[in-house]
């Protein structure tokens, strides 16, 4: 791969137009075109201001990539990972554990995980009261299989329980 599509390449991992990485650079969008029809070459100021707009310019020169290939996320993948990083350490916990027990085969003995004990009972998807004796209880929906949701609730004090239940909704 030649030195002009390694930057098309670039300039498209990183979602911009011709015009708006021209304009990155310095440049109107017809010398983008040039450099990247290998007509023109782009000076090092031009490369100086796409590394720092996110372009990995040693990949563009030579390329090689220094380090790992940068991971472009989907919409949905930044979506997740923006809840994900604004969430409590214990709901962070939770999520890793559905996705980890969702891909291990069903009869596989999960390798042993520090429980969490949850600070509060509250959140979005769920439902936790104060009972009279003081404990928290709760009750959430977990999604396994496309229709399949299995309704599981039980005391939230109670550090390392697991909770089962035959009680499964279809949608």
């Amino acid at each position: 791969m030649s030195f002009f599509e390694r930057l098309r390449e670039e300039r498209e991992r990183l979602g911009l137009s011709q015009e708006k990485f021209g304009a990155i650079g310095g440049v109107l969008k017809r010398a983008q075109i040039n450099y990247e029809k290998g007509e023109r070459h782009p000076d090092s100021a031009y490369l100086a201001a796409i590394a720092a707009a996110g372009a990995d310019v040693l990949y563009v020169l030579t390329g090689e990539r220094d380090g790992p290939a940068p991971v472009t996320l989907s919409a949905e993948e930044e979506t997740m990972l923006a809840y994900f990083r604004e969430a409590s350490k214990e709901v962070r916990r939770a999520a890793l554990g559905a996705l980890l027990g969702a891909s291990v085969p069903v009869g596989t003995a999960l390798a042993a995980a520090p429980a969490i004990k949850p600070k509060t009972a509250s959140g979005a998807s769920m439902a936790a009261r104060k009972r009279s004796s003081g404990t928290n209880t709760g009750e959430q929906v977990f999604h396994g299989q496309v229709g399949q949701a299995i309704k599981v609730s039980g005391n939230l004090d109670q550090s390392g329980i697991s909770f089962f239940s035959n009680d499964k909704d279809k949608k």
